[in-house]
């Protein structure tokens, strides 16, 4: 009447992924119908979510470089990573939006969005990185990969993001406009 099982840690973190992995549906729906809501347009939405993947091309290899395992905190810091990431360009948008709104040709409101949001997205990215370097350098076997997850996912993401969502913005509606 004896049962034995082998599992431990690594049972854990998968049913914890497995978990994770069953919300992220409700999750991604959330996310598109209160953007759907806020900016009416499934273009803007499209551009936004474009650095989804932006963001996650940071993260392998900054776990890679660190020698951090990708499991179930690493994970969590990636979606927390899209969150800061959709962060940043609802601000460029907004920003874009705002001064087109105002009248202003494309090429003024996109110089507009970059020179005044580049500064808040940057500091917000430094500070969340320097906030998250003690987690990166410490002993625990926990909170290293959650930390360079984030860490090297936003700096790649910030970079592109800067970078592509004018871009994207401005192929996209530059006809229509």
């Amino acid at each position: 009447g004896v049962e034995l099982q082998f599992g431990g840690e690594q049972a854990q973190s998968g049913e914890a992924n497995l978990a994770i992995l069953q919300a992220l549906p409700a999750g991604l729906t959330l996310l598109l119908l209160s953007l759907l809501i806020e900016f009416r347009s499934y273009k803007k939405v499209g551009i936004i979510l474009f650095t989804v993947p932006l963001a996650m091309a940071g993260v392998a290899p900054g776990l890679v470089i660190s020698g951090q395992p990708f499991g179930f905190l690493a994970l969590l810091g990636s979606i927390a990573l899209v969150g800061i990431v959709v962060n940043n360009a609802i601000l460029l948008i907004d920003a874009l939006d705002h001064r087109l709104k105002e009248g202003a040709d494309l090429e003024t409101a996109l110089q507009y969005a970059i020179g005044r949001r580049l500064r808040p997205i940057l500091l917000t990215t430094l500070t969340t990185i320097l906030g998250l370097t003690p987690l990166a350098f410490t002993s625990a076997t926990l909170w290293p990969p959650f930390a360079w997850a984030i860490i090297s996912g936003l700096g790649c993401s910030t970079l592109l993001t800067i970078l592509m969502i004018p871009s994207l913005y401005k192929w996209i509606f530059q006809k229509q406009l």
